[in-house]
Formats: structure tokens, sequence, C-alpha cells
């Protein structure tokens, strides 16, 4: 976030929204153009959202995300329009269900990657 706000309060290198969404080739400053879609992205999908499918991991595996029981869901966040796979930590399977409201919870430590997110859990 802070880099992203650095970058973007720089005069003149913010892109306005308007030529942001008609690009068809990467602007010379490839950075004003990743913190403007983090931001965009941060503003349209949340951090929250539904559970579509699942299934149960009563005996995780040593790599896997979690080492106690969890669930490997589909979650459709908020403003998405697909779902995405994660891990769920509910505790126990019996407070899994299909149509639950989950939300993020990201790693103490962030780098701006997809592994940010630690798994979802139930709100």
């Amino acid at each position: 976030d802070q880099l992203c706000r650095q970058i973007l309060n720089t005069p003149g290198r913010a892109i306005p929204l308007r030529r942001l969404f008609a690009l068809t080739e990467y602007p010379s400053d490839v950075m004003a153009l990743y913190a403007e879609g983090y931001c965009v992205s941060n503003f349209l999908v949340g951090q929250s959202g539904v559970v579509t499918t699942w299934a149960w991991v009563a005996r995780p595996r040593p790599k896997q995300p979690l080492q106690r029981p969890f669930a490997w869901a589909l979650v459709r966040l908020d403003g998405a329009d697909t779902a995405m796979l994660h891990a769920v930590d509910a505790g126990d399977a019996s407070r899994m269900r299909t149509g639950m409201r989950v939300r993020v919870r990201w790693r103490a430590e962030t780098q701006g990657e997809i592994q940010d997110i630690e798994c979802f859990e139930p709100e």
C-alpha cells in the first residue's frame, strides 16, 4: 500500500482511469500501471466472499497451507465474477457450508503476492 501511494502521489505518474481502462499496450511506467491496478482491484473486489463449494481435509499433508484440519474451498469474493481456490480455517467440518461468508486472513508480513493470503476464515 505504501509503495502504491508513493508512486501515485508523485506528480505525473498517476494514470487517469479513462486512459488506464483504454490501454492496449504497457505504458513506459509499468510501476504506475501496477499501482493503479492494485488500487482499482482493492476498490472493486472485497476481502470477503461466499464459499461456492468445498471439501474437508481431515489430515493435512506436509506442504499444505494449514497443518490442522481445514477445507479447500472455492471462494467468490464480493465484486468478483469467478471464484478462487483457497484454504478455509473453519476449525471443524461442521462449521463449513456452501453459501457461508468468509473473509481473508492475511499473513503477518505481506509481499504483494497471492501467498499473502494465509487462508480464509468464517465471518
